[in-house]
């Protein structure tokens, strides 16, 4: 028979041991099992939560044990409840409960949580800003990352080394009324060669690709991990990126031409022959009439989106015991660089933790779950870059693309 769902402590009580959840202010135990997840690819980080309840216990009863003080009768964890989470003492997430299942069968009771940061505003609403092009006083990322983000009362911290910007950012994108606060910086930063993401205090970071990994390599014998797969694939990627540049409302006659960027895949003989992709940009066109600026903010996306399809075609899974990076002795987190030195299977170089998802239960004990991409996957110039080509030349690409005997066959 499970044991209820006890208060052990408040907000005054420091966080302890494997894992501790504060509601409200107060720290609830008796979990079964949870999970968390954190990726630099998703914003919010998300996580889950199961009671065992005890025979005959019900949330009422419950909401009695807890003296609680209102009168809410959704349940001991009522959806919108705030939430913090901390693993080793370190603090993961800071949210909110999204959800809550209560089930009964023959010999359970359970009560199951789902949750995410509090950056899911960012997520789930429209900006109220104005549409069309940024106030021009927005000149950083950072800038702009907060005017889109402070309305909802979720912070910006910029942690990249050089905070100046590339481009002139607020000339360059266009706000509409659907636009979504993060899908709008999120854009601007892959622009920028920069990281966008969440942490565990609800903070939205600025940041560059790890570059420095630690002294201690990972290997078969110090990585703690119960299994690890090398997982290759061409899907996804295309030995050409063509973006054509949609210049409606330009200036007079630029609208008349079609202007493109081209970029390769950094290994392109993995490829199909002519596995090729036409992208549209759709940006807007620059008030300075800058059109070279243009081409190269266009350029940095179609070098970006090759880059990371190619990356994200060889990537590591592996399955650790315990939440601890064995090479910095802290919890596993996303965007750290580690060096892998591995022999079954071969796995050597630099690769960056993609996503990380912690987990607990009562029968596996602790475990993390990590991704690893190559570190060049996240990197703004891929290796092999096409030069940008003036004007649709449908030609001169299909020529490219042909195979060496191709003119011997004729």
């Amino acid at each position: 028979m499970a044991e209820e769902v006890t208060v052990v402590g408040h907000n005054k009580t420091p966080a302890s041991g494997d894992l501790t959840v504060y509601v409200d202010g107060k720290i609830i135990n008796r979990f079964e099992s949870f999970s968390i997840s954190h990726s630099m690819d998703v914003v919010p980080i998300s996580f889950s939560l199961q009671y065992g309840l005890s025979e005959g216990v019900n949330d009422n009863m419950l909401i009695k044990k807890l003296k609680k003080t209102n009168s809410d009768k959704n349940g001991i964890l009522p959806v919108g409840k705030k939430v913090r989470i901390y693993l080793e003492k370190e603090l993961v997430i800071t949210g909110y409960i999204d959800s809550t299942t209560e089930a009964y069968s023959h010999d359970s009771h359970t009560l199951s949580i789902e949750g995410r940061s509090k950056t899911s505003v960012l997520v789930d609403s429209s900006t109220d800003k104005p549409t069309g092009t940024l106030p021009t006083n927005l000149v950083t990322l950072y800038d702009i990352a907060d005017y889109m983000f402070s309305c909802f009362k979720i912070k910006t911290e910029d942690l990249s080394g050089n905070k100046a910007p590339k481009h002139k950012l607020a000339e360059y994108a266009q706000i509409d009324l659907t636009t979504k606060p993060y899908d709008y910086v999120s854009m601007l930063s892959q622009f920028e060669g920069k990281l966008l993401y969440d942490d565990g205090r609800g903070y939205m970071i600025i940041n560059d690709v790890a570059s420095k990994a630690s002294d201690t390599a990972l290997t078969d014998k110090n990585s703690k991990f119960e299994n690890i797969m090398v997982h290759r694939t061409t899907l996804g990627r295309y030995r050409k990126y063509r973006f054509v540049i949609n210049s409606y409302g330009g200036p007079a006659g630029w609208g008349s031409l079609i202007d493109d960027v081209v970029s390769s895949d950094q290994n392109p003989d993995d490829l199909p022959f002519n596995k090729n992709i036409t992208l549209v940009s759709t940006s807007g066109y620059p008030e300075d009439g800058n059109t070279d600026g243009y081409r190269m903010f266009t350029q940095d996306l179609a070098n970006y989106t090759a880059s990371v399809n190619w990356g994200r075609g060889q990537t590591v899974t592996a399955l650790a015991s315990g939440f601890i990076d064995p090479t910095t002795k802290k919890i596993w987190k996303i965007n750290t660089l580690v060096h892998f030195n591995y022999k079954k299977p071969y796995i050597k170089g630099d690769y960056v933790v993609q996503s990380v998802t912690f987990f607990i239960d009562q029968f596996g004990g602790k475990k993390t779950e990590l991704t690893f991409v190559k570190k060049e996957s996240l990197i703004i110039e891929p290796v092999t870059l096409a030069p940008p080509i003036d004007g649709v030349n449908t030609k001169e690409l299909a020529e490219a693309e042909q195979p060496p005997n191709a003119k011997e066959n004729k």
